[in-house]
């Protein structure tokens, strides 16, 4: 306290709708604006104290000059309007001994610590100019000679300036060697002129052969599902790719739809001879499906639940919160107490 000064009056109105904008959701408000010979300034208002959770706290340390919060009544602990607990007390600094004390002998130890610790004795014969900062700092006799005070520190130099002289030119990237798969075909076809590489034709060509050599020894109903599944993996393609990134979480609920068909294609598959390949991937699909409409269903719940508004069936998980609120703040008031 004491190190404040006064403001002008259109920084104090943006201050105070910052304040008012991040009270609706603090738990605790501890003020401690206070200005050396006047009275306190006020930077919470009744009405950001009335837009405060239930069961929230302020903790004024500003009571002394009237306080900074505009409800704060010095010397006394209330709660306004059995919803905030505001904290007036003003003989905080004699109430700290405790957390003063442990605050001082964490520091005390630290120190110790960092003088050697056990081995502090056989560090105190090291000469002064083998000393670290530290231990030549607080070194003040050696050997019946006064050694204080110690040298000053040496400042960290400044970085060096930056000439003004032409930037070296980057380096020229290095060229690839091209291969095989970079050469490029021209065709005319239909009056349209196509510029293909070796290595995107080949990719083609090897899947062709598969899909001829499924074609011709795979049982027909296969080929039919392979079909499917191609349109399929271009349907969900154009679905992801068109859709913005902010808004794949919500396609769960899509993709639990699309996951119910493939549950529906397992269970019809599952009927084929036990033992068969087509038994085992429908049971596989089956299972994959169930993994997938269930995480939909929780990753989607998940989601909706951030904007739950406490109305309707979230009443009672809101009173909830509210009574845990008002019993930490009720500890938090007996301990300053």
């Amino acid at each position: 306290g004491g190190y404040a000064k006064e403001s002008s009056s259109a920084f104090q109105e943006a201050q105070r709708a910052t304040f008012a904008r991040y009270c609706k959701g603090m738990d605790i408000v501890i003020t401690t604006a206070a200005i050396p010979g006047r009275p306190s300034p006020r930077l919470i208002l009744t009405h950001m104290v009335e837009d405060m959770k239930a069961g929230s706290v302020i903790v004024d340390l500003a009571a002394l000059g009237g306080g900074n919060c505009e409800l704060t009544r010095p010397g006394e602990t209330y709660m306004y309007r059995d919803r905030v607990w505001i904290v007036g007390k003003m003989d905080l600094p004699s109430r700290m001994a405790k957390q003063a004390s442990a605050m001082y002998s964490n520091n005390m130890c630290n120190l110790v610590e960092e003088l050697g610790g056990a081995k502090m004795v056989d560090r105190t014969k090291l000469r002064l100019d083998s000393m670290d900062d530290i231990q030549r700092g607080v070194t003040v006799v050696r050997d019946g000679e006064i050694t204080w005070p110690p040298p000053e520190l040496q400042e960290p130099s400044a970085p060096q300036a930056q000439t003004a002289s032409t930037p070296a030119a980057p380096p020229a990237p290095k060229r690839k060697e091209p291969t095989w798969r970079d050469q490029k075909f021209t065709a005319d076809v239909f009056g349209h002129r196509i510029s293909v590489t070796a290595g995107a034709m080949f990719g083609v060509g090897w899947q062709m052969a598969l899909l001829a050599a499924v074609a011709l020894l795979a049982p027909e109903n296969l080929v039919s599902l392979l079909f499917i599944e191609v349109l399929a993996c271009a349907v969900g393609l154009l679905l992801v790719a068109n859709v913005q990134p902010a808004l794949h979480t919500p396609l769960m609920s899509v993709s639990n739809a699309i996951s119910g068909q493939v549950i529906l294609g397992g269970v019809m598959q599952v009927s084929a001879p036990a033992g068969s390949f087509t038994m085992l991937m429908g049971t596989l699909a089956i299972f994959v499906a169930a993994v997938n409409i269930g995480g939909g269903f929780v990753v989607t719940h998940r989601m909706l639940a951030m904007f739950v508004s406490g109305k309707g069936g979230g009443e009672q998980e809101v009173d909830a919160q509210v009574i845990g609120r008002e019993t930490d703040a009720a500890r938090l008031v007996s301990a300053v107490d």
